[in-house]
């Protein structure tokens, strides 16, 4: 080949490594301060009201917000939240005792995450999306290994699939945290399962053509939107992922893709 032709040619190939380098970034974690005094006053009176009043919108929002605020004195109230039946409230628990480092709730936070999903008639996204993100939290922030099948499988890949051939588990407003999670899991712990569906997650598939006669093959066109949404969002943390398990860039699906049937043994 040509040097004139050759030299442009790596010039665009190192660009395209360049970009997806740059455009990668491991999905952010809340920096966890010590709490002041009057805070822990403050979120004491209101875990002790809400309990009081059985108001569970002001119990999540209180251990929501330790969080990012550390305590001693909050552990306890945590440990109460975790068994709470109110979803809200044990995702707000679980992430704060991740902040917390309490880690003898490993065995807890395993079962949640295994938990059956919700029938359809009470939750039309028939998944337990809120706890099993904030459960997928706990365990990468403390480092806890052994669930990538179900992250992968029950979590990551079911979000993305439309099962019913509706939208609701994409636009649900757990959706992005459990991507978020997942993604940050499959990248932490390098989870080789876990490299198809992250490619997947970097593009939009295309409507199948509906033939006629016969029913739309394809999802509702809330579900592409909601699907474009993710991708805009969680790129990044796709691409950092990608990196962390494979020790490879590719700037399109198409790369990574031709990539993946080369090693589709490995990775599956």
């Amino acid at each position: 080949m040509p040097r004139r032709t050759l030299v442009p040619m790596v010039l665009v190939f190192a660009a395209a490594l360049a970009y997806a380098a740059s455009n990668a970034a491991q999905p952010p974690t809340p920096a966890v301060l010590q709490a002041s005094e009057a805070e822990v006053k403050k979120l004491t009176e209101e875990v002790g009201k809400a309990v009081a009043d059985k108001d569970d919108a002001l119990l999540a929002k209180s251990l929501a917000e330790m969080e990012t605020l550390r305590n001693d004195a909050f552990v306890p109230m945590i440990r109460n939240g975790m068994k709470s039946a109110v979803p809200s409230v044990v995702a707000a628990s679980l992430r704060a005792a991740a902040s917390h480092e309490v880690k003898d709730l490993e065995k807890d936070v395993r079962k949640l995450l295994h938990q059956k999903p919700p029938k359809r008639d009470k939750d039309p996204t028939g998944m337990a999306g809120e706890v099993g993100a904030a459960a997928i939290d706990y365990l990468v922030r403390l480092e806890i290994g052994g669930e990538e099948v179900t992250v992968v499988d029950d979590y990551a890949t079911m979000l993305i699939t439309p099962t019913y051939g509706d939208a609701n588990r994409i636009k649900a407003p757990w959706a992005q945290d459990l991507l978020r999670a997942s993604v940050h899991y499959i990248g932490k712990f390098k989870v080789k399962h876990g490299v198809p569906v992250l490619i997947d997650l970097l593009y939009v598939p295309e409507k199948k053509p509906q033939q006629a006669g016969k029913a739309n093959p394809n999802p509702p066109d809330a579900w592409f939107e909601e699907r474009t949404k993710l991708l805009q969002v969680s790129e990044s943390w796709v691409r950092w992922a990608l990196k962390e398990t494979t020790g490879q860039e590719f700037r399109s699906n198409r790369e990574w893709e031709a990539w993946l049937r080369l090693k589709k043994k490995e990775y599956k």
